[in-house]
């Protein structure tokens, strides 16, 4: 039996951790007590909670009970972000919260490609603003409050329910109890696998891919190349959806994304996927071994289907992510390799690229110079990212990439 969940909270929080799924450079911990926004700042970026909760406060240093409080699934800065301005509330973790940091240059970049997405943040924010006082609370960025709130009166606001990222995103959890409005036990809210009904654009199969979700997961750090990992589960090994007939393999954003003649040209491949991937089985749960061969496999019918430079680059480095999980130095360095020249490609030609993308794609042919043993190139990248119009934007970037420039420095000074 395939439960379905509520068409509210838990489709948003899937939604969500697809996302997170797609872009692990996005994905931040905070712990308790930590800021997110800070009243008078710049808003930089625009936070969607996957876990946790946040309080609202008028300042840093406010104390008592929170203006409000935000949810799973909530942004955080939204109405600074879109206006360009700076937070009017402070925004703490009142618990181990994580999120993803949506920088401000992205948020518009996201906007166009999820317009439901942004319809419903947009609509909640409306209802916000025409619904309580002026500078009420509730988005970091519309005040600190009414003073029955500043009192100390504490409001749960509920979570943002944006609908749709993209069609083939929109997940139905398994969980018993998973009606709308129902108390569903908490072992079913944080299970990390679920599955979802797909069906194969390709040879038309039916089968239930498997899902991971973030926010039920423990981020331990995240590594210079932007790579988040995580205790237990890894997000990378089930970032493809693989058909167990025809092992044609992609995205989930990008899985129904083929035309007849498209079609042709991957059932044409189908033997040679079968020949290559053997024995190997793609449901259920994932060892790195699978996923890579998953991720391999989607970068096979990705060639097929004359994925962008951008798709490409971002496939070869999860290969390098999930290699060095291996423990596999050699292969992790390939994958570096040929990520970087696809990396230098999309600087290079891609007149497509936002500045948010531009800054990230420079800081990376820095990382991963400087990762195969060429400071000296790392250097120089490092320096062109920090010089860049608009990186006082991205803080956490900036203060990265400062960071990663003084050690290539460093290396280079030892070696002279």
């Amino acid at each position: 039996m395939h439960d379905r969940e509520g068409a509210t909270g838990m489709d948003q929080q899937a939604l969500l951790d697809a996302l997170a799924q797609a872009r692990p450079e996005w994905t931040t911990t905070f712990q308790r007590g930590d800021v997110l926004a800070r009243s008078g700042a710049a808003a930089d970026a625009l936070h969607l909670l996957l876990s946790g909760e946040v309080g609202l406060y008028a300042s840093v240093e406010s104390s008592g009970a929170p203006i409000d409080t935000l949810a799973a699934g909530a942004p955080v800065g939204l109405a600074a972000v879109l206006a360009h301005g700076a937070h009017s509330s402070t925004a703490i973790a009142l618990a181990e919260t994580a999120a993803l940091r949506v920088p401000q240059d992205a948020v518009a970049e996201l906007a166009a490609a999820a317009p439901a997405l942004f319809v419903r943040l947009a609509a909640t924010l409306a209802q916000e603003l025409t619904g309580r006082a002026p500078g009420g609370p509730g988005s970091s960025g519309t005040g600190p409050g009414d003073e029955e709130a500043q009192a100390g009166a504490a409001k749960p606001r509920a979570a943002v329910h944006p609908s749709s990222l993209a069609p083939s995103l929109a997940a139905e959890l398994e969980g018993e109890g998973a009606e709308a409005g129902s108390d569903a036990p908490l072992e079913n809210a944080i299970r990390p696998l679920y599955t979802e009904s797909v069906h194969c654009p390709v040879c038309e199969t039916d089968f239930e891919a498997t899902r991971i979700r973030i926010r039920a997961l423990n981020a331990i750090r995240r590594e210079s190349d932007l790579h988040t990992v995580y205790d237990g589960f890894n997000p990378l090994h089930y970032a493809m959806d693989v058909c167990p007939e025809c092992l044609y393999a992609a995205t989930p954003d990008a899985w129904s994304d083929c035309d007849a003649e498209l079609i042709g040209k991957l059932d044409a491949d189908r033997k040679d996927r079968l020949q290559a991937a053997g024995a190997m089985r793609f449901l259920g749960e994932r060892d790195v071994e699978t996923g890579i061969a998953a991720t391999l496999l989607a970068l096979r019918c990705g060639e097929i289907r004359h994925i962008r430079r951008r798709a490409r680059a971002s496939i070869l480095h999860k290969l390098a992510w999930m290699s060095r999980e291996m423990e596999d130095d050699a292969q992790e360095r390939q994958y570096l390799s040929l990520a970087r020249e696809e990396y230098d490609r999309v600087y290079r030609e891609d007149a497509e690229l936002s500045e948010a993308a531009a800054l990230r794609v420079s800081y990376l042919l820095g990382e991963l110079a400087f990762r195969l043993g060429e400071p000296k190139e790392a250097i120089r990248w490092f320096e062109r990212t920090v010089r860049s119009e608009g990186i006082d934007k991205h803080g956490d970037l900036d203060r990265l990439a400062h960071d990663r420039w003084i050690d290539a420095r460093e290396t280079m000074r030892k070696s002279a």
